[in-house]
């Protein structure tokens, strides 16, 4: 991945689904209750399903020689184009023999004219609109670079700093567990999962009766520790993978 996918990937977002949910949830008191019903099943069988495929999940994987010698965005050029159009209208401007004895061919120079200054200014707009993106794109692609030089030469801090930019595990962190990272060397780094199993992991079983209500039961201890096994084991995978595509530890 160049340096645009992790400008991008600073600002990761969460899994679609859980978040279409969460915006369903403030529709939910217009529901009839069978809708209701449905409803709550499916957020929690999402939850259910977030719990066992975290694993699933992984980040790009992050070419930092290739970020470093990337190019820088193209400069900006500043277009006149709306004016250009001004200018070929005033330019193109026949005066015909009733315009001229009716007085009308210098209002109608005039409005040409005063075109060609709104011209300018919209131009003006764009061009400040332009600019501010390109700066900031700049700036994106010089701190991406900077941290991939870094990165390549074995800072530790820099790979913190990575980690923290693109938060990869922003939906390990939503569901309510924790990790913490520690760099040991530039190949080597240790990673802690800390688990808040009893509040985690639902201790009932949600389904939907034929009547399209509701039916709750308790869930099966064997169950329970199925779902938090793989859970547990889930999350460890998906740290190592995400740490193995973001940073060059583990050669």
């Amino acid at each position: 991945m160049g340096w645009k996918g992790f400008a991008r990937a600073m600002n990761r977002a969460a899994v679609r689904n859980q978040r279409e949910l969460q915006k369903q949830q403030k529709m939910i008191e217009k529901m009839q209750e069978t809708e209701k019903a449905a409803y709550e099943v499916q957020v929690y069988q999402n939850h259910i399903d977030l719990l066992l495929s975290v694993h699933k999940e992984c980040g790009e994987i992050y070419d930092w020689a290739e970020i470093e010698h990337s190019e820088p965005p193209a400069k900006l050029e500043r277009l006149n184009q709306h004016e250009d159009a001004a200018k070929l209208n005033l330019s193109s401007l026949k005066i015909g023999l009733s315009d001229k004895l009716l007085g009308r061919g210098d209002a109608k120079k005039k409005q040409l004219l005063d075109a060609i200054e709104d011209a300018k200014k919209l131009d003006e707009n764009e061009y400040q609109d332009a600019l501010t993106s390109y700066q900031k794109e700049y700036d994106e692609w010089q701190t991406v670079t900077k941290l991939s030089t870094k990165i390549l030469a074995g800072d530790m801090a820099a790979y913190i700093e990575a980690i923290k930019k693109v938060d990869p595990f922003f939906d390990i962190n939503s569901l309510g567990s924790s990790y913490k990272i520690n760099v040991d060397s530039k190949t080597m780094l240790t990673a802690t999962l800390s688990v808040n199993g009893e509040n985690l992991i639902p201790t009932e079983l949600w389904s939907l009766t034929k009547g399209g209500k509701r039916s709750v039961k308790p869930m099966p201890k064997n169950k329970f520790y199925e779902i938090y096994q793989d859970y547990v084991c889930g999350s460890a995978l998906r740290i190592a993978r995400e740490l193995f595509a973001l940073l060059p530890v583990g050669s």
